[in-house]
């Protein structure tokens, strides 16, 4: 048995196993047990983006513990993700499917920032720690930043409070309106699309319909348009829906 943490702090590029172990085995350089559904450790000494198989369904205990990733895709064949999974991961975690449970700070950033994507509905069940810590899925300390979204063609998979909270913690959806292609900065390239769009030249997906439709009719159109120029050009702060 491998235990928790055991490659804490190490900077191995690949974690390689024997071929006669009947436990755990290596794919690029990630460790799995032997029927690769649990992942146990990503190296890491590894930069740059990562797609966990479609054969995984669960993230293990702090199996991305430290690890300096900048994307990380979890596909929707997981359902579990491991207490402190993505510890201090830095960048954007997406979550494809719905998950059965999300661990106790499976997310814990000191400093710097993480986005968590939640493309499906809420996490059926989530971690609360154990007799020395009531920690959620979400720990912030220091000056750490973690913004979690939800997909909005998705929101009645979610439940939220009287405050506009889930579970406590503030989820946002994943759209802004008037961030047309979702780079999350409202410019001349929104307005070329909603004109595309307008014009009836493109298909246009859920999120890209939210976030045209600025003046809230559920028509897009050139007002549309012509409103989202005004606010990247500073001459109003607001759209009117």
């Amino acid at each position: 048995t491998i235990g928790n943490q055991a490659f804490a702090f190490t900077q191995f590029k690949n974690i390689n196993v024997a071929e006669e172990n009947k436990f755990y085995c290596s794919v690029d350089g990630v460790l799995y047990t032997e029927d690769k559904t649990l992942l146990v450790q990503f190296p890491l000494g590894r930069t740059g983006e990562f797609v966990i198989p479609n054969t995984v369904k669960t993230v293990g205990e702090s199996a991305f513990f430290n690890a300096d990733v900048t994307d990380i895709t979890v596909p929707e064949s997981v359902k579990t993700l491991g207490s402190m999974a993505f510890y201090n991961v830095l960048g954007k975690v997406y979550i494809e499917g719905q998950l059965d449970y999300l661990g106790a700070a499976a997310f814990r950033v000191y400093s710097g920032e993480v986005s968590v994507y939640f493309c499906d509905g809420e996490p059926k069940g989530i971690g609360i720690g154990n007799e020395s810590s009531d920690d959620g899925p979400f720990v912030i300390d220091g000056d750490g930043k973690i913004n979690v979204y939800y997909d909005i063609a998705n929101k009645d998979k979610w439940t939220f409070d009287e405050n506009g909270l889930w579970n406590g913690y503030e989820v946002k959806s994943n759209y802004r309106t008037g961030d047309v292609n979702g780079d999350y900065v409202i410019d001349v390239k929104d307005v070329y699309l909603t004109r595309l769009i307008a014009a009836k030249l493109i298909e246009v997906s859920d999120l890209e319909g939210y976030a045209a439709d600025v003046d809230g009719n559920e028509k897009i159109n050139v007002i549309d348009a012509n409103l989202i120029r005004k606010f990247a050009l500073n001459i109003i702060s607001v759209f009117p829906a």
